[in-house]
């Protein structure tokens, strides 16, 4: 005999097993979609953001590029300004008559600019007389010394160079001549912290990691501001970028980018903190320029938004997993309500038989759907109707 409750359990099993199934498949789907999702999003948005972070740096360190070169042609239009005034006694100054309009000039310039020194200096490369006279320049005639050549312009810009007492400043040098048609070189000599002051304004925040560093033409840095990183660097301290020990990737930067006159944008290592830089070059002062940036400044929004996609997808796949208990239990209540409705009509009908086989010719089925279940039903109660009439016969016949 067939057991009662084999094919409810059958019926319960198959259609929860098919909800489970499609609910594992639903979820790994969705979970799929959500990796992809965060992917493509993640992806998406860091290309954004190094787009505009390229774009952002490149613009700035050009700007930065404007404002120096601005701020050194004002000097450089200063010097050409005194320098006429000056080169109108200009043979009182080589025989060292008028030290009076050395030192009034001294003041008038350093009145808007941080002057170092004033010097005369003739076509010998000897040092006539300056103001203040305590200050060395011996840095700057040595220069011009190795240098010989005499440019044809009327001012010539000299480098940021170490003194003889281990200070740091940049020059001038109005070229003129006495009227003996002897050359004469007029030198003002700066200090070097006002630009100091205006490469760090790039620095928003004291020892923020992004700042601006400048390097002269051998690759030598003229400065680069005190960071989290690295203490204040300056020419003192002799750090060649062109050197492989400061980093592989920015000594290649450096010698084939930036000293080639190249702007652009790159990533590198130095002392152990991974950047972006924006770069450029200016060619009258033989500078290179470089806009570094963190890259986990840079990063720093984009692992946000994965955090942040992390825990929506956390709480989606909560959402997914109680959503998928209630289903399968829902589909186990509606199997058992289901099985129940299948397989009471059978279990009947099963009865019914028994019943006949026993001798009960009385026992029907209830009917009045219009399912296979109710077909069913009808059709073994004209079954018994039928077995019925047959054991009338038998009865009243005698047979």
């Amino acid at each position: 005999m067939i057991k009662p409750n084999k094919l409810s359990k059958k019926i319960i099993a198959y259609s929860t097993s098919l909800v489970l199934i499609t609910t594992i498949i639903f979820s790994s789907a969705a979970i799929f979609t959500l990796i992809v999702f965060k992917k493509y999003t993640v992806k998406k948005t860091e290309s954004v953001f190094k787009e505009n972070a390229n774009s952002n740096l490149r613009r700035e360190v050009m700007l930065y590029a404007k404002i120096l070169k601005r701020e050194m042609d004002s000097r450089k239009s200063i010097v050409y300004m005194f320098g006429k005034i000056l080169d109108k006694d200009v043979d009182c100054l080589v025989k060292c008559k008028n030290n009076d309009e050395l030192e009034k000039i001294y003041g008038e310039i350093n009145e808007s600019l941080d002057m170092r020194a004033i010097g005369i200096i003739n076509g010998h490369y000897d040092s006539i007389c300056k103001f203040p006279s305590g200050v060395d320049i011996s840095s700057v005639i040595s220069i011009m010394r190795l240098k010989k050549s005499v440019s044809a312009q009327k001012v010539e810009y000299v480098d940021f160079h170490i003194n003889k007492d281990n200070s740091v400043s940049y020059s001038y040098i109005y070229l003129t001549k006495d009227s003996k048609h002897n050359p004469v070189f007029i030198v003002f000599d700066f200090n070097p912290y006002d630009i100091y002051s205006l490469i760090k304004t790039a620095q928003l925040q004291p020892y923020s990691q992004k700042y601006l560093w400048v390097i002269n033409k051998k690759g030598v840095l003229i400065y680069d501001p005190p960071a989290k990183g690295h203490p204040l660097i300056t020419l003192l301290d002799n750090v060649d970028l062109t050197k492989e020990q400061n980093g592989e990737a920015l000594s290649e930067i450096v010698q084939n980018e930036i000293l080639k006159g190249k702007t652009g944008i790159s990533r590198y290592v130095f002392r152990k903190v991974d950047k972006f830089v924006g770069y450029t070059y200016i060619k009258e002062l033989g500078w290179g320029l470089g806009l570094t940036l963190p890259t986990e400044i840079f990063y720093a929004p984009i692992i946000k938004l994965s955090k942040d996609i992390d825990e929506k997808t956390v709480y989606t796949l909560s959402f997914l997993s109680i959503f998928s208990a209630f289903m399968i239990l829902g589909s186990a209540a509606v199997s058992m309500v289901v099985a129940k409705r299948i397989t009471k009509p059978i279990l009947e009908t099963i009865d019914a038989i028994h019943a006949i086989i026993d001798g009960d010719r009385s026992k029907r089925l209830p009917t009045g759907g219009n399912d296979e279940l109710d077909q069913l039903a009808e059709s073994v109660n004209k079954l018994m109707d039928f077995f019925d009439k047959i054991w009338a016969n038998i009865e009243k016949n005698g047979r």
